[in-house]
């Protein structure tokens, strides 16, 4: 009996393992500012190193379930990182004011290239899971010249890497907005307008 109920609970963690894929890249984003200035041109390059996304860049977190059993937690391709992380600073920069050039789109204001150093979950489901990201975004003109640096570094914890993950990207989130709401970051994304 003891047996059927460890293998029970072994299958539950491997389940709970299988689901949290999709709910690891949320956060809650405000509506854009009513008139944009602007046009940013945002890329991402996934810059993590070694075992922690730079070998396998769809893996993004360890956690540890019952029995303290690992499990590693991916996501479904390997630039949903950095699409997410994309995504994110380009909503946070419409929530700021600062318009936002299609992927791809060649012409824009201002490029804002971030890299992904370091973006991670790992902890004790139930107990306690931390996840973080630590990013850097260089601001240039179209001529390439640099105009301003974007730090972001954030946490989050929660008793599960999905928890801790949309806390973490709540937090990058209202950062990047805040960051893009400076004036002189502001100038620098809009080219002065």
């Amino acid at each position: 009996m003891r047996r059927l109920g460890l293998i029970g609970l072994w299958g539950a963690t491997l389940v709970s393992a299988a689901g949290c894929g999709g709910e690891l890249m949320t956060w809650r984003k405000q509506p854009p500012a009513p008139s944009l200035a602007g046009k940013v041109v945002i890329t991402v390059a996934d810059r993590r190193a070694g075992s922690q996304g730079g070998d396998d860049p769809s893996l993004v977190g360890s956690e540890h379930g019952a029995l303290f059993i690992p499990h590693a937690l991916r996501l479904s391709g390997p630039t949903e990182a950095a699409d997410r992380i994309r995504t994110l600073v380009a909503e946070a920069a419409l929530t700021a004011g600062v318009g936002v050039a299609p992927p791809g789109d060649g012409s824009g204001t201002a490029r804002l290239a971030v890299e992904i150093h370091n973006m991670w979950c790992d902890g004790i489901s139930l107990a306690y899971t931390k996840a973080r990201l630590i990013a850097s975004a260089i601001v240039t003109g179209p001529e390439g010249a640099v105009r301003a640096n974007m730090p972001l570094q954030v946490e989050g914890a929660g008793a599960h890497c999905s928890d801790a993950y949309e806390t973490m990207l709540n937090n990058a989130y209202s950062s990047a907005s805040a960051q893009m709401n400076d004036p002189h970051l502001k100038a620098a994304l809009t080219g002065g307008n």
